[in-house]
């Protein structure tokens, strides 16, 4: 009896939904498809964050299995989608006809098996390769984050330039594949019925003439480049007592491993107040948790709401940087793994990263999974980095009291200064990033020694950045290059946040009071909202009225900054301020040896044994500061973590089964060194693992499908009687908990 009610019910449903929406079955069809698509996307999430934190063969393993099955399973519903519903039919610019069209064209998940498997195997090994400590059983002389802080940190230029290029170094034996799999761009543009890349990664992106707006716009933004580096330039000569070659300025001494992050290096003027600020976040320890409940405040100004409790739950704010965001793929859930690690970029990327989980939260009801899987975002990058603007004006500095100053015109120069530091390189390294490959391919990929090369032609081009040493593959580092993913969306959300600003603003100018002096704007919350059922280009010319993407609101944003660079001509009387640097030094340690609790276990001189931090709760109240438990000190080489670092050397070292000497002077002349079928025969072997995982997963779900199809039918009519009541099979209404 109970059966016979489901089923009645279903139908009914069916029936009555169909009736009452235009194309009404295929809605439905496409609903469902996207509740599949949250369950698929989201088991690869949970993989990539086991394999986050926990580095080792057994999560690259289950990551490379769970990304070929998402992958799989986007393949058989392209078939299914383009099968069984009619795209004529379909309303042209209706949420249903944008829908088809992602589902369709998915991108590189339509990739043959194969070639899927080499791209997904080579990004696997790149993040086990930058994650491991170790190369050819010896441990590295820094790790990532020692190398980020000694290029972040005060320092001669001779032992930045040594751990700079070491780092990078280490990844040479990566470049031949890296080759490889450049070449799969061409393949996937195929596999979606597009003509070439640069179309292909328009179609991606959602903005058609996408590259020719970002050449148009880069050249109204140049000035404003040159000005600032000509300023970087001048102050890091005096500084390190060096000429520099041409007008460019050397990659080691921008603060980062990549040279685009250039908030950590001290060459803004009104250097105390800069001091002020770095030391301010150490003293208030505006980090990890904290720093991130800070941004939440920022996001309560702006729209009255606060990320959800799941997000501060599901979080881990006391691991490891840099700073990584992870898109759950359901409900708007979204977790972030940081570092207790004070500093500008940390503290701009928290509230950037508050930008996003609101922005995902706010759209969760209009289900935006398949702008997440299959599409990137302009809408959301613009939100994110608008976030990143506010939270570095003189407004918000002095909410967060970090800024010493009541001077105005102090503060706005302070101020602009950190966000053009922040912005500028980062707009310059995402078109050479993305001008570099559109050349690669288009003119024939050249060798792994012309592919370096011609890196740093395209930086020296655009970024008016060097390395002043042997040419290195840093871009082997940059996540984005290595998934062959497009920085055409970033580049445009950048330009975009600051229309974004202007609009919410009422104004470009920097913000000295509260943010926001007036209600919520309801146009800028519903364009959130309704953000994936549009191209997003579309969503802010119709909620917003911002008709197309445009430099001019970041021009006029930077022009106090512009006539300030212009005023200045005479550096010879700069002086590094050591004292300021080592009182900075001073409060850092003193404030990490306040949080740790360092116990140091003593082995033999054939044994090393990793440094095991007991963490204590404070003896002073920190606001929301995290209560940290106490850690079990780790054991010795029996360990687990010696295990996984045994592991991990296993995949590493198969790139190096012939010793490979470390380049001097010309990195380059070791290329011949370069053993590609030693990397082949690593990526087979993880293909294979990963492989028995498919094989193993679908032996399983063959097994029980009988088992759980009585589920399926329950969890479908639950699914189709929430479509007919309100589009989605989630709970209504949807209680936010705020913290």
């Amino acid at each position: 009896m109970v059966a016979f009610w489901s089923w009645l019910v279903v139908f009914f449903n069916i029936f009555i939904y169909a009736r009452a929406t235009e194309n009404g079955e295929a809605a439905a069809f496409l609903e469902l498809t996207e509740l599949e698509y949250e369950e698929n996307c989201n088991n690869v999430v949970n993989a990539e964050w086991a394999l986050h934190n926990a580095p080792d063969n057994a999560t690259l393993t289950t990551w490379i299995s769970q990304k070929i099955n998402f992958t799989d399973y986007i393949k058989r519903e392209k078939l299914d989608v383009t099968g069984d519903i009619n795209e004529e039919e379909l309303e042209e610019g209706s949420t249903l006809k944008y829908k088809y069209r992602v589902i369709a064209k998915p991108g590189d998940s339509l990739l043959s098996t194969e070639d899927l498997r080499q791209l997904v195997s080579f990004v696997g090994i790149a993040k086990l390769y930058e994650s491991d400590n170790a190369q050819n059983g010896q441990r590295k002389t820094l790790s990532l984050a020692d190398t980020e802080r000694l290029l972040s940190h005060g320092g001669k230029a001779e032992g930045k330039r040594h751990a700079w290029l070491s780092w990078h170094q280490e990844l040479i034996p990566l470049v031949t594949n890296f080759s490889t799999n450049l070449r799969l761009i061409q393949k996937a543009a195929d596999a979606n019925d597009v003509t070439n890349i640069r179309e292909y990664w328009e179609m991606l992106s959602e903005y058609p003439t996408g590259y020719e707006a970002m050449e148009k716009h880069w050249e109204l933004i140049i000035s404003l480049h040159k000005k600032l580096i000509s300023y970087v330039r001048n102050h890091l000569s005096v500084k390190y007592a060096i000429q520099f070659q041409n007008d460019t300025v050397p990659a080691y001494l921008l603060g980062s491993l990549q040279g685009y992050d250039w908030t950590n290096i001290d060459i803004t003027p009104y250097s105390n107040l800069i001091y002020g600020i770095r030391k301010n976040l150490w003293k208030q320890k505006l980090f990890g948790l904290k720093v991130y409940k800070a941004a939440a405040n920022m996001s309560n100004e702006l729209f009255k709401m606060k990320p959800e409790q799941n997000f501060w739950k599901e979080s881990n704010f006391d691991n490891k940087c840099p700073s990584k965001l992870f898109n759950l793929c359901k409900n708007g859930d979204m977790r972030v793994s940081t570092c207790n690690v004070a500093s500008i970029t940390n503290y701009l990327l928290a509230h950037k990263h508050v930008g996003r989980v609101m922005m995902n939260e706010i759209s969760a009801d209009i289900t935006p999974i398949l702008t997440i899987a299959n599409r990137f975002s302009g809408l959301e990058e613009g939100i994110s980095e608008m976030f990143g603007i506010l939270s570095a004006s003189p407004a918000w500095l002095n909410t967060t009291n970090l800024l010493n100053t009541d001077d105005n015109e102090e503060r706005k120069i302070v101020s602009l200064f950190i966000t053009a530091l922040d912005v500028i390189p980062r707009l310059a390294y995402y078109i050479s990033a993305d001008m570099w490959r559109l050349n690669a391919t288009q003119e024939g990929i050249p060798t792994p020694e012309g592919l370096i090369s011609s890196w740093w032609n395209f930086r020296r081009r655009y970024e008016l950045v060097d390395s002043y040493t042997a040419d290195v593959p840093t871009f082997l580092n940059d996540e984005y290059i290595v998934n062959n993913k497009p920085y055409l969306p970033k580049f445009l959300g950048t330009i975009a946040s600051f229309q974004l600003y202007e609009y919410l603003m009422d104004s470009t100018e920097v913000k000295y009071g509260r943010i926001v002096e007036k209600h919520v704007n309801a146009d800028f919350v519903n364009m959130i909202r309704k953000s994936s059922t549009d191209n997003w280009v579309d969503i802010i010319k119709n909620y917003i009225k911002i008709d197309e993407i445009d430099p001019q609101a970041l021009i006029t944003f930077f022009e106090p900054l512009v006539a300030y660079l212009d005023q200045i001509e005479d550096l010879s009387e700069y002086k590094y301020s050591i004292s300021e640097e080592a009182e900075l030094e001073r409060i850092e340690k003193e404030v990490l040896r306040e949080i740790n609790t360092p116990i140091i276990t003593t082995t033999s001189s054939t044994t090393k044994s990793p440094v095991a931090l007991t963490k204590r709760k404070s003896t002073k109240a920190t606001g929301d500061s995290p209560q940290v438990e106490k850690i079990t000190p780790l054991k010795t080489e029996d360990t687990k973590g010696s295990k996984e670092k045994a592991s991990m050397k296993e995949s590493v070292t198969a790139y190096n089964q012939t010793e490979l000497e470390k380049p001097q002077g010309d990195g380059s002349s070791k290329m011949e060194q370069m053993k590609k079928e030693t990397f082949n025969g690593t990526l087979n072997t993880v293909s294979l693992e990963a492989e028995k995982e498919n094989n193993k997963s679908g032996i399983t779900t063959s097994k029980s499908v009988w088992a759980v199809a009585a589920v399926l039918i329950a969890t479908v009519t639950i699914c189709i009687i929430a479509i007919f009541g309100r589009q989605r099979c989630r709970k209504t209404p949807k209680n936010r908990q705020y913290v």
